[in-house]
């Protein structure tokens, strides 16, 4: 959880990724029980599927009035967005040790380290 950032604005249920990264071995046992029985249940916390939109201004010179000069940022809740890359990672992980190639070598967009 070390690769959380910090000073990042919570979603709506108020968990900063500061909580995550202070909350100690008893924190880490519930994040672990709580993953586990997401994916044992194959159902999702209604609260992770919901999310704050709020409207980004794109920069200078543009009219603050026109509603085409803002683009929507989402605000997700940190502990899904931590779920999310836990099982990415697991996934990942298995698919490489397995010799699979992923993501495929003809993917151009969106590998990390990819140097365009």
């Amino acid at each position: 959880m070390g690769h959380l950032p910090r000073n990042k604005s919570p979603g709506h249920d108020g968990i900063l990724n500061e909580h995550l990264l202070n909350g100690g071995d008893s924190k880490k046992q519930m994040l672990l029980i709580l993953f586990n029985s997401v994916l044992q249940s194959a159902q999702v916390p209604d609260g992770w599927q919901t999310s704050i939109s709020i409207p980004i201004f794109k920069g200078k010179g543009e009219d603050k009035t026109d509603p085409s000069t803002y683009r929507p940022f989402s605000l997700i809740p940190v502990v899904a967005k931590l779920f999310v890359k836990v099982v990415l990672n697991r996934i990942t992980s298995y698919l490489k040790s397995n010799l699979v190639d992923f993501p495929n070598s003809q993917q151009q967009g969106f590998q990390p380290g990819l140097v365009a």
